[in-house]
């Protein structure tokens, strides 16, 4: 519930398991979305099959947990100073990044409450950084560059929760979609790319739009809810059903500002 001091609130998600029942025709439609790269045998084309269908599972359960994040979960003020902490951590690395360094900064984001982590995810993106990505193997330069530049959007980040004021703004249907991209690439060896007109999708954009859809949660999921509102913000929502396809677009369009389609670990929490 808010809180009138800030406090950081490490771990926060605000559900306590990860947990996603979904009929398994569905799967299987969505599935079939996904263009085979090569031709396979019978028993690659069900490993493959398998392979998708619990990476989709996995993702529709962190879809619906950070969903409930942006909905419900900690004020900015909380977000903020969780920030702050992360950034003051950062601070005591020495100049020299190693691959050990990054994983460890790599725990010290996944300890983030889900809410800040997503807020961060997008300012992150803005100057071209994805933190999901950040244990990836790198040049010792690269690494140097991005601490540089996780530290640059974790300021900037602090600044805009601190000075932003109305209705919180929902990521967790970007990061979402930047998962999906990644799964996409690899599985179908092809980019992950937009359209500018409706008559034109792509077949990643119809592939993202359905998964969208169907791991929308349902009225009841919402309503069940509710009573972790501040009373002001009953009724309200980050994002609405009504809009969610124009969303969805917005943020495969957003992907290619950072081209951040790469596979990266998920924030636990």
């Amino acid at each position: 519930m808010p809180t009138i001091k800030p406090i950081a609130r490490p771990y926060w998600s605000g559900a306590e398991k990860l947990d996603f029942d979904f009929p398994k025709s569905e799967l299987t439609r969505l599935v079939e979305l996904t263009p085979v790269p090569k031709q396979l045998n019978e028993t690659e084309t069900q490993s493959r099959c398998n392979r998708i269908s619990i990476k989709l599972i996995e993702l529709g359960a962190r879809f619906q947990r950070n969903l409930h994040q942006d909905e419900f979960g900690p004020r900015r003020p909380d977000q903020a100073e969780g920030l702050r902490f992360l950034l003051k951590q950062l601070e005591g690395f020495p100049k020299g990044v190693e691959d050990e360094t990054l994983d460890r900064i790599g725990d010290i984001l996944d300890s983030l409450d889900s809410s800040a982590h997503g807020e961060l995810f997008d300012d992150a993106c803005g100057v071209g950084l994805d933190i999901t990505a950040f244990r990836d193997e790198a040049a010792p330069e690269e690494r140097t560059r991005k601490l540089a530049i996780l530290r640059k959007a974790l300021r900037q980040t602090i600044n805009r929760l601190s000075q932003a004021s109305g209705p919180n703004q929902g990521k967790s249907l970007r990061i979402l979609i930047s998962q999906l991209a990644a799964l996409w690439k690899v599985e179908t060896e092809i980019e992950p790319t937009a359209s500018s007109d409706e008559a034109y999708r792509t077949l990643f954009e119809k592939f993202a739009l359905a998964v969208t859809a169907a791991f929308w949660p349902n009225k009841a999921w919402i309503e069940a809810r509710e009573y972790l509102r501040a009373s002001s913000e009953r009724g309200k929502s980050a994002i609405r059903r009504k809009d969610l396809s124009s969303a969805v677009l917005q943020a495969i369009r957003e992907i290619r500002k950072t081209g951040s389609s790469r596979r990266g670990r998920p924030p636990r929490g």
